[in-house]
C-alpha cells in the first residue's frame, strides 16, 4: 500500500511555492528524488495525459483535444495546474544541458524512428506507451501537449506559460514533415485509426457527453451546472443514455446514480425553463466572419439540434450547446452524422416560403451551406473553417465505411445471386452520396490550405483527381497565353489544381516535391521554384517584371512583400531600406502594410529612434488581417496569418530592454508572445513546418527574456547556475495576471540596476547559442533571426569583445547555406568592428580564414588562396613559432585542399608543403586529422587514376610500340657496327638511339613508380583516416576495398592491409556497409556448391537404386544367364569403378580450390593472388 501510495505521489504536479505548502514540498522532495529532464517531461506528459483520460477524450473531431474542455472548468483548477507549467518552464531552464542533448537525440532518431513509431501508434494504454518512447517521442509528445494547450478556448494564463515552455524548447528538428506517428493519431482521438459504424459513432459519443455533462456539474457558473443537472437527468431516461452509462467506469456511475431514472415512467422530463427558438433560417447562422467564433457555434449546434435530428439524446443535450463552446463543438459531427444517414422531414417551426429548405431535404441543405458559407474564402474565421474540415473528413470516412458494408457478401447476401451486370457495376464512392455529390474537392482543398492543413489538401486534391479522371493522376496543364494582368479571368479547375499542388509542396518539407509540378512555366510557378531552390537573384527578377504590371491592391501588396523578402535573403539590407523610403514617399497607404519590414530592419541594426518608423500606423495592440491565398519567403511572415506584427513585437522588447523599461517590456513581451500562442492555437498540427517557425519566434522571445535577466536582474554567483530572469517571482501568479493593467512587479524597480554580463554568463549563454546553431544550421532560414538577434543582443548587453566570434558563426553559417552575401555582411561588420588594427590579431586572422572560404565558394579561387597563403605566413612567420596552432592547422588544411582541386602548384609541393604540414599540425595541436588524411588519401588517390589511365592508354601503348622499335633499331646499329667499327655515320646513330632508350627507359620507370607510390600513400591515408574516425568511413571503405581487389597481386597492398587489420586500426565493423555487395558475390559460388552438391547425390543415389534392381533379377535366372551375368559383370564393375575414381578426383579438386580461396591475406610466406572471398574471411568479425 505505502508503494502504490509513493507512486502516486510522485506522479503528482508539485505543489505551488508557498510556506502552507512547504512541508508537502519537502516530503514530496524527498519521495521524488534526483531525476533527469527526460523523467520530469514523462511525468508532465503522463499527468496531462491522464487529465484528457479522466475528461473523456472530449475533443471530438473537431476540437483540439480535451484540455480546453477541463481547464475551462473550474478556476480553483486553472491555477493549480500553472504551477506545474511554472516548475516545467523552471527544469527547462535550468537542465539546458540535458535539453540539448535530447534535441540531438530527437534530430538523430527522426530519421530511423519511422518503423518503431508505427508500431508504438498501435498501443492504447499511456502510460505504457510514454515508457517505451525514447527522446523523439517524449520531445514531440512534450510539444504536441504544450501546443493543445494553446487552443482558443484556454485561458490566456495557461496559454502564456504554454508559450514560455514551448520558447524553451525552441524547434526541434525542422526537416521533420510530420510528428511521430503516435502523436499524430491523436488528431483525431475518438476516431482515428478504428472502423465503427454510425450508430456505434453516435452511441460512442453519448458516453463522452456523459464524461463531459458530469464535469459541468462542478462548473463556477450556476446556470451551466443547472442546465448539466437537467440534460443529464433527461439523457438518462433514454434506452441509450442507460447504455451509455453502463460504459463508464464505477466511480462515474456512482456521482451519476442521482440522476437515474427512479419510477417507471417512460416521459422523458421536460426542460423545465424555456428556450430560445433559432430556426435554421435565422440571419447569421451560417456566417461565422461576421461574430465570435464561440457564439457561432454554440446556435448553429443548438438549431441543428432542435430542429434537424430525429435522436433523442441529441436534441436533448441542445440547451448545454448554447453554454459551452467546446460542448457544442464536440455534437455538431455527430449531428451533422446522423442528419445524414437519419434524415428528418422539415419541422414547421424551420420551414418558410423563402425557405431552402422547403424544396430540399436536409442532407442537401447542409451540403449547400457549408459549400456556399463555410468553404468560400469570404469566411475569414479560421476556427468555423478547421471544425468544418475535420466534420467532413469525418463524414468521409463515415461514408466509406457504409458502402463498404454495403458492398460486402454479408450484406448483399451472399454472391450467388449476382448477376452479370452486378459484376460490371462500377463500386459506389463517397462523393456518389447525396451529401457529397455536389461538393467541389478543389474548393475543399483551397479552405484546408487557409488553415495550413496542407496534407489535408493534398488528400483532397488527390480524390478530385481520381473523382475527374478515374484514377489519381496529375493532368496535363494546357499551354496559354500569360494572364499575369492582375487575374482577372478564372483559372480552369486543372490550372487551380496545379496551383495548390505547388502551393502544397512549398509548405511542407518535402524537398523533392515541387519538381513533379513543372509542367506549369507560369512566372508564378518560376517564382515558387526559384523561392524553393534559395535562388533570390532570379526571384527578384521575377518579381521586378510582374511590378511593372497593372494589379489589385492585395497584388501589389504580395508582390512588394515578395521583393523585400527576397532582398532580405540576399543580405541587400540598405536597398531594402531605400525602397522601403520610396514606398513611404510614393506609395504612403502600401508602406503602412509593410511595417513588418521597417521593424525587422530597425530591430537589427538597433535603430531605436528612426524617422521611417514614425510613418508607420502599426502597433502590437493592432492586428489587422491580411489574405494569405499567396506567401512568400520568409518563415517567419509565411507562419503568421491572424498576429503579423511579431517584428514590431521584437523591436519594442529589445528597444524597452535597452532603455530598462520593465513595465513596458513585460507588457510588449507578454503580447507577442500571447499572440504567437494564439496563432499556434489555431494552426494545423498535422505538418511540422506550420508549428516549427512559430517555435522558432517563441525561442527568440526567451532569449530576450533571458537577455533582460542578465542586464538588468541580480549577478548569479559562480556563472554555472541558471541564467537570471526578471526575478524568481516573474514565474508565479504575477506574471499570470495578464489582465491587470500593471504588472506587479514589486521590489523589481528597488533591484533594478543597469549591469554588463559577467565572462562567466556570457560563455554559458554563447555556449547554449552554439549547441542550438549546430542543431539548426541545416534550415538557415529559421536559424537567421536567432543568430541576427544575437548579435543586437551582444550590443545591447555591451559586451562588444563577444561579436567578432559570434560574428564568425553567423558568417560560417550563411556561407554553409550558400547565403554568400549575409556571410560577406557579417565579415564586413567584423571588419568595421576591428577597424583594421593589429590589435586582437588573434581575431582578425580568424576572420580572414572564414573570409577566404567565402572567397572560394563563390568562385574566386584565385583570391581565395592568394589570401589563405598570407594568412599562413602571418600564422608562422620564418624562423618563428606558431602563433595559432589550431587556426594554423585548418589554414594549410584548407589551402592544401583548394591547391588540389585547381593544381596550381606541383603535386609534390602539395603533398609535402600543405598536405603533410596540415596532418603535422593537427597531430602537434589538435583537430580533425581525419579529414587531413581523408584529403591527402583523395589526392593522391586521383594522381594514382591518372598514372593508372595514362598506362591503359592507347598513346602510352604507341609510346611502347615506338620504345620497342627503338630498341630494336638500336640492336641492328650495334650490330651493324661490329661490321664496321669506324662508321662514323652508324656511331652517332648509336648514340641518339641509346639516348632515346634511355630516357623511354626512365619515363617508363617514373611512371610505373609514381603509379605505386601514389597507390601506396592512397591506401596509407585511407587505412589512417578510417582508424581515426568514423566520419568517412562509408566514402572511404568502397574506395578502399576498390584499390585493394584492383590490385590484389600487390604485396604491398596487402601487406598495409593485413597490417591493418591484425593491429585493430581497421576494425572488422567498417565492413558492415559492404555487407551487401560481399553477400551478393558470395551468394552465386555458395549456390553453385550446392547445386553440384544436389546433383551429385542424386546422382550417386540413381546409380544405386539401378544397380541394387538389376542383382535381384539375375538371382532367379538359370545357369546359362549367369554365366551371361558373370560375363558383363566385368565390365560393368570397371564402369563404376572408372566412375568412381572420376567423381573422387573431381571432389579432391574442388577441395583444392575452396583451400586457395580461404587462404590468409596478405601472407608473407606466400605472395598468392589475392581473391575476393579472402576478405570475406574478416567481415564476419564484427563487433
Amino acid at each position: 500500500m505505502e508503494k502504490h501510495l509513493r507512486d502516486a505521489i510522485v506522479a503528482l504536479d508539485p505543489f505551488p511555492d508557498n510556506t502552507v505548502f512547504q512541508d508537502i514540498n519537502e516530503v514530496y522532495s524527498r519521495l521524488k528524488g534526483q531525476s533527469t529532464l527526460a523523467d520530469e517531461i514523462s511525468r508532465f506528459v503522463r499527468a496531462w495525459v491522464s487529465t484528457d483520460s479522466a475528461s473523456g477524450g472530449a475533443g471530438g473531431v473537431g476540437g483540439r483535444g480535451g484540455l480546453s474542455l477541463t481547464l475551462s472548468t473550474s478556476s480553483a483548477y486553472v491555477y493549480a495546474r500553472q504551477f506545474a507549467l511554472v516548475h516545467l518552464k523552471k527544469v527547462l531552464k535550468k537542465s539546458k544541458v540535458e535539453l540539448i542533448q535530447l534535441l540531438k537525440e530527437t534530430q538523430a532518431d527522426t530519421s530511423q524512428n519511422a518503423t518503431k513509431a508505427q508500431k508504438e501508434q498501435t498501443q492504447t494504454q499511456s502510460t505504457q506507451a510514454l515508457s517505451q518512447t525514447h527522446s523523439h517521442g517524449l520531445i514531440d509528445r512534450l510539444i504536441w501537449e504544450l501546443v493543445k494547450l494553446c487552443a482558443p478556448h484556454s485561458p490566456d494564463a495557461i496559454k502564456q506559460l504554454a508559450g514560455e515552455c514551448l520558447g524553451e524548447v525552441g524547434a526541434v528538428y525542422p526537416h521533420a514533415i510530420a510528428f511521430s506517428s503516435r502523436v499524430q493519431s491523436e488528431l483525431n482521438p475518438v476516431h482515428a485509426g478504428f472502423r465503427i459504424s454510425n450508430d456505434d459513432q453516435i452511441s460512442s459519443a453519448k458516453v463522452t457527453i456523459l464524461e463531459m455533462l458530469n464535469l459541468y456539474l462542478t462548473d463556477s457558473d450556476v446556470t451551466v451546472v443547472y442546465t448539466a443537472s437537467h440534460c443529464l437527468k433527461a439523457l438518462l431516461y433514454t434506452q441509450n443514455g442507460l447504455k451509455a452509462l453502463q460504459v463508464l467506469n464505477d466511480e462515474t456511475r456512482k456521482l451519476l446514480s442521482p440522476y437515474t431514472r427512479q419510477t417507471h415512467s417512460q416521459n422523458i422530463p421536460p426542460f423545465p425553463d424555456p428556450l430560445p427558438s433559432v430556426p435554421l433560417q435565422t440571419e447569421g447562422l451560417w456566417t461565422p466572419q461576421n461574430q465570435d467564433y464561440e457564439t457561432w457555434i454554440c446556435r448553429l449546434t443548438y438549431s441543428l439540434a432542435s430542429h434537424g435530428v430525429r435522436d433523442r439524446g441529441l436534441r436533448i443535450c441542445a440547451p448545454m450547446c448554447l453554454l459551452k463552446a467546446e460542448f457544442a463543438e464536440f455534437v455538431f459531427p455527430f449531428i451533422i452524422l446522423h442528419i445524414i444517414f437519419h434524415p428528418a422531414p422539415p419541422t414547421s417551426a424551420s420551414k418558410s416560403p423563402d425557405s431552402e429548405q422547403s424544396t430540399s431535404s436536409m442532407t442537401r441543405y447542409l451540403s449547400r451551406r457549408i459549400r456556399h458559407n463555410l468553404l468560400p474564402d469570404t469566411n475569414t474565421n479560421t476556427e468555423s473553417t478547421t471544425l468544418i474540415l475535420s466534420t467532413l473528413n469525418f463524414l468521409r470516412k463515415q461514408c466509406l465505411f457504409s458502402l463498404d458494408d454495403e458492398d460486402s457478401p454479408s450484406s448483399s447476401g451472399g454472391s450467388k445471386g449476382k448477376t452479370r451486370s452486378d459484376e460490371k457495376k462500377q463500386p459506389k464512392r463517397f462523393w456518389d452520396s447525396e451529401f457529397w455529390v455536389d461538393f467541389d474537392l478543389l474548393e475543399v482543398a483551397k479552405a484546408a490550405q487557409r488553415c495550413s492543413a496542407y496534407l489535408t489538401s493534398l488528400l483532397y486534391v488527390e480524390l478530385w483527381c481520381e473523382r475527374e479522371f478515374e484514377y489519381p493522376v496529375l493532368p496535363e496543364c494546357e499551354e496559354q497565353e500569360e494572364k499575369e494582368s492582375g487575374g482577372s479571368q478564372t483559372p480552369t479547375s486543372v490550372e487551380l489544381c496545379h496551383r495548390l499542388l505547388l502551393e502544397i509542396y512549398t509548405n511542407i518539407n518535402e524537398p523533392d516535391g515541387i519538381y513533379g509540378l513543372q509542367k506549369d512555366h507560369s512566372i508564378h510557378s518560376l517564382i515558387r521554384t526559384y523561392e524553393h531552390e534559395n535562388l533570390w537573384s532570379k526571384t527578384i527578377g521575377a518579381y521586378d517584371m510582374l511590378l511593372q504590371q497593372p494589379h489589385g491592391s492585395h497584388g501589389q501588396l504580395a508582390l512588394n512583400e515578395g521583393l523585400l523578402s527576397s532582398l532580405h535573403h540576399l543580405g541587400y539590407h540598405q536597398l531594402e531600406q531605400i525602397y522601403l523610403r520610396g514606398l513611404a514617399s510614393t506609395r504612403p497607404r502600401l508602406f503602412s502594410s509593410l511595417s513588418e519590414f521597417q521593424y525587422k530592419e530597425a530591430w537589427r541594426t538597433c535603430t531605436w529612434h528612426s524617422d521611417l518608423l514614425k510613418h508607420s500606423p502599426v502597433s502590437i495592440q493592432s492586428e489587422p488581417e491580411i489574405e494569405d491565398t499567396v506567401h512568400f519567403g520568409d518563415p517567419f511572415f509565411r507562419s503568421v496569418r491572424r498576429y503579423d506584427s511579431f517584428h514590431a513585437g521584437a523591436y519594442n522588447c529589445l528597444r524597452n530592454l535597452a532603455e530598462g523599461d520593465l513595465p513596458v517590456f513585460l507588457k510588449h513581451l507578454r503580447r507577442t508572445r500571447l499572440g504567437l500562442v494564439q496563432d499556434i492555437g489555431l494552426t494545423s498540427l498535422e505538418s511540422t513546418k506550420s508549428v516549427y517557425p512559430t517555435l522558432a519566434k517563441l525561442q527568440f522571445l526567451s532569449e530576450i527574456e533571458r537577455a533582460w535577466g542578465m542586464r538588468w536582474g541580480k549577478e548569479q554567483q559562480g556563472g554555472t547556475k541558471d541564467v537570471p530572469m526578471v526575478t524568481e517571482a516573474s514565474s508565479v501568479p504575477p506574471t499570470l495576471d495578464l489582465n491587470a493593467s500593471q504588472p506587479a512587479i514589486g521590489a523589481l524597480d528597488a533591484i533594478k540596476r543597469k549591469r554588463i554580463p559577467s565572462n562567466a554568463e556570457m560563455e554559458q549563454i554563447e555556449s547554449i547559442w552554439r549547441e542550438r546553431t549546430t542543431l539548426m544550421q541545416n534550415n538557415f532560414e529559421i536559424i537567421e533571426p536567432l543568430l541576427a538577434l544575437g548579435t543586437t543582443l551582444l550590443r545591447i548587453l555591451e559586451r562588444d569583445d563577444r561579436l567578432p566570434g559570434h560574428l564568425i558563426t553567423f558568417a560560417s553559417v550563411a556561407r554553409k547555406a550558400k547565403s554568400f552575401q549575409v556571410a560577406s555582411n557579417a565579415i564586413y561588420q567584423l571588419k568595421q568592428k576591428l577597424g583594421h588594427s593589429q590589435s586582437a590579431a588573434q581575431d582578425t586572422l580568424s576572420w580572414r580564414l572564414e573570409e577566404s572560404k567565402i572567397l572560394w565558394e563563390q568562385g574566386e579561387t584565385d583570391k581565395a588562396i592568394i589570401m589563405a597563403k598570407s594568412l599562413i605566413q602571418l600564422l608562422k612567420p620564418p624562423d618563428d613559432e606558431v602563433r595559432d596552432g589550431k587556426l594554423f592547422a585548418d589554414t594549410v588544411a584548407c589551402t592544401g585542399e583548394w591547391l588540389a582541386q585547381t593544381r596550381a602548384e606541383s603535386s609534390q609541393t602539395i603533398i609535402n608543403y600543405y598536405l603533410n604540414t596540415a596532418i603535422e599540425a593537427y597531430n602537434e595541436y589538435g583537430g580533425e586529422v581525419c579529414g587531413a588524411y581523408f584529403t591527402l588519401a583523395r589526392y593522391a588517390d586521383s594522381l594514382y587514376t591518372m598514372a593508372a589511365e595514362k598506362l591503359k592508354s592507347s598513346e602510352y601503348a604507341a609510346t611502347k610500340e615506338l620504345r620497342l622499335y627503338q630498341e630494336k633499331s638500336l640492336k641492328l646499329t650495334q650490330a651493324a657496327l661490329k661490321e664496321k667499327p669506324d662508321n662514323q655515320e652508324l656511331k652517332r646513330q648509336e648514340f641518339v638511339l641509346k639516348a632515346q632508350c634511355q630516357l623511354d627507359a626512365q619515363d617508363d620507370k617514373r611512371l610505373q613508380n609514381d603509379r605505386e607510390k601514389y597507390l601506396l600513400q592512397s591506401v596509407k591515408s585511407y587505412l589512417l583516416c578510417v582508424a581515426k574516425g568514423d566520419d568517412y568511413d562509408v566514402r572511404v571503405m568502397f574506395r578502399l576495398c576498390s584499390l585493394w581487389f584492383t590490385n590484389s597481386h600487390d604485396p604491398n597492398v596487402n601487406r598495409e592491409i593485413h597490417a591493418s587489420l591484425a593491429d585493430g586500426s581497421l576494425q572488422s565493423r567498417k565492413f558492415v556497409p559492404l555487407t551487401y555487395q560481399v553477400a551478393s558475390r558470395l551468394s552465386s559460388t555458395q549456390q553453385q556448391q550446392q547445386q553440384q552438391q544436389q546433383h551429385t547425390t542424386v546422382t550417386s543415389a540413381t546409380r544405386t537404386r539401378s544397380s541394387s534392381s538389376r542383382s535381384k533379377t539375375t538371382t532367379t535366372t538359370t545357369t546359362t544367364t549367369k554365366k551371361r551375368q558373370t560375363a558383363t559383370k566385368t565390365p560393368s564393375s570397371r564402369t563404376r569403378t572408372y566412375r568412381g575414381r572420376r567423381a573422387k578426383k573431381e571432389e579432391e579438386e574442388e577441395e583444392e580450390e575452396e583451400e586457395e580461396e580461404v587462404s590468409i591475406i596478405g601472407s608473407d610466406e606466400s605472395n598468392s593472388p589475392v581473391r575476393f572471398q579472402e576478405c570475406v574471411t574478416h567481415v564476419p568479425k564484427t563487433t
